[in-house]
């Protein structure tokens, strides 16, 4: 559906799962009386499914729907730049494989080395840190590959491997609709499976820059003092056991310290969190954890001059699908 005047959504789908992208361009005002636009509510409310014929159908919520001032607005119709049909229905849910590939893929493939690691590899990353990266790539070169890791479920990570890293990319919107293959992926792996290995993979010198999508509550943060929660479950298992930490924090902190030892040079660690100043607040979390821990002679100075955490602004939200969706 659209709000008056002001609201515009997209879709866009990744591989078998359904990511939503919201533009909003709204001016000061359109939405009265505290009311949260339609594009603040979770996927349980509205829910983007496709229909047997050609198209793209709506559930909405009807007592939700009706407490906005908003017009109902179908999404178009799947349709190539020439105006004929195409069923992206069954282009989506083909199997991918670098052997039966035969379309070329969006930007550029990236090279065999990767230079990036992401850590929670879900439908954000996928339908657009990975997009761009490949657009970057095509456009400045770079040895940008990417490894992909999920904290603790193989689903995804088993799915990018099963396509030789692999996926589709469906965007849907007023003007048409597109469909392109990435080629980014150059590793997947589970960290609570592989904790050790990750830890190296981050502290080898070909990782630059190592970018994270784990949710507020993966920083660990105590919702009193906003610090690090070292008493809570988490962290202090961690801080007790430092060569097999469970947290994503736990985990970048062991893998500094270990790059430090290594002299694999400087590097970059970009939140990509929905967190105001989520930049700081990686910053700080990583700061306390070492700051908790053992660190060896000369750690310190080296953390402060060659680790960065730059605060980045996220655009685009990508709702998870619901169970049966494609």
């Amino acid at each position: 559906f659209k709000q008056k005047t002001a609201y515009e959504i997209g879709v866009r789908l990744v591989g078998s799962e359904m990511c939503i992208r919201d533009r909003v361009r709204r001016a000061p005002g359109v939405v009265s009386g505290g009311s949260a636009p339609p594009h603040a509510r979770s996927v349980e409310d509205v829910h983007l499914q496709p229909r047997d014929e050609h198209g793209l159908g709506a559930n909405l919520n009807d007592e939700l729907r009706s407490s906005d001032d908003n017009e109902s607005a179908y999404l178009p119709v799947p349709r190539r730049r020439d105006g004929t049909l195409t069923d992206w229905c069954s282009t989506m849910t083909q199997a991918l494989s670098r052997a039966t590939l035969t379309s070329s893929v969006l930007g550029v493939s990236a090279p065999p080395t990767p230079g990036m690691l992401h850590l929670g590899i879900g439908n954000f990353h996928r339908a657009h840190a990975a997009v761009h990266t490949a657009k970057a790539m095509a456009a400045k070169g770079g040895d940008w590959g990417i490894v992909a890791v999920a904290n603790r479920s193989r689903r995804v990570v088993d799915s990018l491997v099963a396509q030789d890293y692999l996926y589709s990319i469906l965007e849907l919107s007023s003007a048409g609709e597109r469909v392109d293959v990435l080629d980014v992926h150059r590793e997947a792996l589970v960290a609570a499976e592989r904790t050790t290995e990750l830890m190296a993979r981050i502290a080898a010198p070909e990782i630059r820059i190592v970018t994270l999508t784990i949710s507020e509550n993966g920083y660990c943060r105590n919702a009193v003092t906003g610090d690090l929660d070292v008493d809570g479950e988490a962290i202090s298992t961690d801080l007790a056991n430092p060569a097999a930490p469970r947290t994503s924090i736990g985990q970048l902190a062991g893998a500094l310290i270990r790059r430090y030892q290594g002299d694999a040079g400087p590097i970059t660690i970009l939140s990509c969190d929905n967190l105001v100043s989520a930049g700081h607040t990686a910053h700080r979390m990583v700061s306390q954890y070492l700051q908790a821990t053992q660190t060896p002679s000369g750690f310190e100075e080296w953390f402060q001059a060659c680790v960065t955490f730059p605060n980045a602004c996220l655009l685009y939200t990508s709702p998870s699908p619901r169970d049966g969706l494609l």
